[in-house]
């Protein structure tokens, strides 16, 4: 079974995406997270593979993950999710399948996004957290994990269910020859110096800051130094520097981040991405 959340989509594009994996999973939920316009009408073709859920308010994602998870566990036709992204584009999701059916049947599996991992020296590499974009879970895995967090509701969730599964024993192996492309927030090209940024609404940027931080807290012993340092430098520092130079509604962003640094800091789980 697969899940792929919407929120404001090129529906599409959407389909475009949905098209390149579709033919090779038994079912696929699209979660709708706002109102997708066209959206009944345009699936037609795909009407007997999928179910659209959703009540078109954001419910984040970790919500919609742990509809999909029951689905799986109460169900003895599934033995894996995949988690998809409107933004993801699979570029040969066939040898994806085709590596994953090989190996076995306990384990997370997640492809090379973005040419990131092009330091392997075989096809299977094992890793310490995946994003949730395009990952494959194994029915062992969700049944071992208690759930996708909720508390973090969206930025996050992926690496707290990766720690939580090598806290339990379960591998995470990126799939080194199965690609896809993934796009990260709205991208935009500063006409100063041509920098470049992912943009994010101030409440997008206020939840990046504090759960990165909760994350920090949560599960000190599995992250890096580099991944720590990243978490200061380039969700924080680097993103006031961006957040002044290039983009809108900055006095606003840039609280949102100093108060989600400080929620972090607090331990402050009370609010929810909705």
């Amino acid at each position: 079974m697969g899940i792929i959340i919407l929120y404001n989509p090129d529906i599409k594009n959407v389909l475009k995406n949905i098209s390149k994996f579709i033919d090779h999973i038994d079912h696929l939920i699209i979660w709708q997270n706002s109102s997708c316009e066209g959206l009944e009408k345009m699936v037609g073709e795909y009407s007997n593979k999928l179910t659209i859920m959703g009540n078109k308010n954001n419910q984040g994602i970790a919500y919609p993950l742990n509809v999909a998870t029951n689905r799986i566990k109460e169900s003895s036709s599934f033995t894996h999710l995949l988690t998809m992204d409107q933004d993801s584009e699979w570029q040969n999701f066939d040898s994806f399948i085709d590596t994953v059916s090989l190996l076995d049947n306990h384990s997370i599996y997640s492809p090379n996004i973005n040419n990131e991992n092009n330091d392997c020296t075989t096809n299977t590499k094992k890793v310490n957290d995946c994003i949730t974009s395009g990952a494959l879970f194994s029915k062992y895995a969700l049944d071992k994990i208690n759930g996708f967090n909720e508390v973090y509701s969206v930025d996050c969730v992926d690496y707290d269910f990766s720690y939580k599964a090598t806290a339990n024993g379960i591998n995470i192996y990126k799939i080194c020859n199965a690609r896809m492309v993934q796009t990260y927030g709205a991208p935009q090209i500063s006409k100063y110096f041509g920098i470049k940024s992912n943009v994010y609404s101030a409440q997008r940027s206020y939840f990046i800051v504090r759960n990165h931080m909760l994350l920090w807290k949560d599960h000190n012993k599995y992250l890096s130094s580099r991944f720590k340092i990243n978490i200061l430098k380039h969700y924080i520092f680097v993103r006031i520097v961006k957040i002044i130079m290039m983009e809108d509604h900055k006095i606003k962003k840039i609280s949102s981040i100093i108060r989600g640094l400080f929620d972090g800091l607090m331990n402050n789980r009370s609010k929810k991405y909705t």
